[in-house]
């Protein structure tokens, strides 16, 4: 299960802060070196969860995406942006409810820590994504896109590129998402121009059941 409000408004108490604009975040940088909850904002706009995913609720997930046949080639993306990704879009009434009851409570955390965020609360679809040791996103945006984005990563790490606009000038930026990660980016920063620059070699909890990262992408309308 997820943990309850109570008991995660207690994880994370005196666990919230903001970290410099180090080039790449990685788990030794964070607030906490545990397994515990940690919120973390990288920007006005983008707010990270680290752990916030419990080993029965990932293990909930994976076999979502194995129900779901993610795995299958049937499913490759060839989408030009998109290599060796597994792609399949599910409409608001094909969203799991257990996916959505994490939603709730993870949109209302992310929105508390970063008002910038500008939740709509209303859950428009979800993008289920696999990812081998070979696969990329390369840069793009969503611009016209005004809701929030939340992305729930199980598997290996995987490194989150972005940058705030396409000016050559302006400073690329990394962030390593664990297995159990959440990360959120809306308001001022749903534009941002992002990817998905490589997936990590012999990282991760599920190592035994799959290699390669999954990724749930709940999108607001």
């Amino acid at each position: 299960m997820v943990h309850n409000d109570s008991a995660l408004d207690q994880s994370v108490n005196n666990k919230i802060g903001v970290l410099n604009d180090d080039d790449h975040i990685k788990s030794e940088t964070q607030l906490t070196l545990t397994k515990e909850i940690s919120i973390v904002t990288i920007q006005k706009g983008i707010v990270l969860l680290k752990n916030y995913l419990d080993s029965p609720t990932q293990s909930k997930l994976l076999e979502t995406a194995k129900e779901l046949n993610i795995f299958s080639d049937h499913h490759y993306c060839r989408n030009e942006k998109a290599k060796n990704i597994h792609m399949i879009t599910l409409s608001r009434k094909d969203i799991p409810d257990f996916i959505l009851d994490i939603y709730r409570k993870v949109i209302n955390l992310a929105h508390k820590q970063s008002k910038s965020i500008g939740a709509t609360f209303k859950p428009s679809k979800c993008v289920v994504n696999y990812y081998n040791l070979s696969s990329k996103l390369s840069l793009h945006d969503e611009l016209g896109e005004t809701g929030a984005v939340i992305s729930l990563s199980l598997g290996n790490n995987g490194i989150f590129r972005y940058k705030n606009t396409w000016k050559k000038s302006c400073k690329e930026k990394f962030i390593t998402l664990e297995s159990g990660d959440v990360l959120v980016f809306g308001g001022c920063a749903r534009g941002i121009v992002h990817g998905v620059d490589s997936i990590e070699r012999n990282t991760g909890p599920l190592q035994e059941q799959f290699v390669g990262r999954i990724n749930f992408n709940i999108r607001e309308k």
